[in-house]
């Protein structure tokens, strides 16, 4: 049994569902410390999973969790880390090499190193980013929409703009909760699989190395920040051509990268990536609707902004 599927068990004991044992390999065969407890902890953190490695006294055994994954030391095993489960005043323990043991918490304390790697439960994560956001964006849209119709001031194309910022801000929050392992009923019309998201398109490719971005970022944390800014933005300041083109020609660059690994390196596609994409295309066709207005430096515009700061 090598330390991938131990590491998967640990995850499923504790309620994360969507890493594969394949996904899992990969991390930690790639880890350039491997196998080592470095190696362990680096992989759990790539996956957004909390987590702690410590050296605890071992007179502290009440005080550990269910499951955790444990360092031994014995004549058989070597220096090897196996997967602990908690049975009263007994220990059960499975080995990488596939093997099942169970003894008495004194036995287990002869060979065991004291290091531990325990990692936070997934039910305590569920219970955060509980409010019904596509709601909640769907009421603002109208209040916003229905007051710049009232003041006069609303055209079509800046409140079929507004619309899409805030559809694409709920698809980018949709697809947060694809990569922690939480479903939603958009995430599972548009990614498929029902419940499980593990095996879902969207989740393979947003937790997939090749997605990642320069500087560390994710689509999620790009996507997110993208068009909360533009709602912001246009809450703020209103619909105004030039910025939002800037940004839109600042999210090109993205788009690419992503279609890019998604075709191929990955070779799967992620429906609601593909969803920001076009919501995307459908917000440069609304700005270059109408090229004569396209300045960059539009001076009611910037004037405007350098009065309002």
């Amino acid at each position: 049994m090598p330390m991938e599927i131990l590491l998967h068990q640990l995850l499923l004991k504790n309620g994360y569902s969507r890493y594969s044992e394949r996904q899992i390999h990969g991390q930690l065969h790639s880890h350039p410390e491997f196998p080592s407890l470095r190696a362990i902890t680096d992989s759990l953190d790539y996956f957004h999973v909390e987590n702690l490695a410590l050296s605890v006294p071992k007179e502290s055994w009440e005080e550990l969790p269910p499951n955790f994954l444990a360092q031994i030391q014995s004549s058989e095993l070597g220096d090897a880390f196996v997967r602990v489960e908690k049975k009263g005043t007994s220990v059960r323990y499975f080995t990488d090499r596939g093997k099942r043991y169970t003894c008495t918490v004194e036995e287990f304390s002869e060979t065991w190193t004291g290091i531990i790697v325990a990692v936070d439960e997934q039910s305590k994560m569920n219970n955060r980013l509980k409010v019904p956001v596509v709601s909640t964006l769907g009421l603002l849209a109208v209040v916003v929409i229905w007051g710049l119709n009232s003041a006069g001031d609303l055209h079509w194309v800046s409140g079929l703009y507004f619309a899409l910022s805030l559809l694409g801000l709920a698809v980018a929050y949709t697809l947060g909760k694809e990569a922690y392992a939480e479903s939603t009923w958009l995430g599972q019309q548009v990614c498929g699989n029902g419940q499980n998201t593990a095996t879902s398109s969207c989740s393979q490719v947003i937790n997939a190395s090749q997605s990642r971005l320069p500087f560390g970022l994710t689509l999620t944390d790009v996507a997110i920040g993208y068009f909360g800014m533009l709602v912001l933005a246009q809450l703020a300041f209103g619909f105004g051509r030039g910025p939002l083109t800037v940004l839109a020609w600042a999210s090109l660059p993205v788009v690419l990268l992503t279609w890019g690994a998604q075709a191929l390196v990955i070779r799967k596609w992620c429906g609601l990536c593909l969803s920001l994409s076009l919501l995307l295309v459908a917000q440069w066709g609304l700005l270059f609707s109408n090229p004569g207005s396209l300045e960059l430096l539009e001076t009611s515009y910037w004037t405007g902004l350098a009065a309002a700061a």
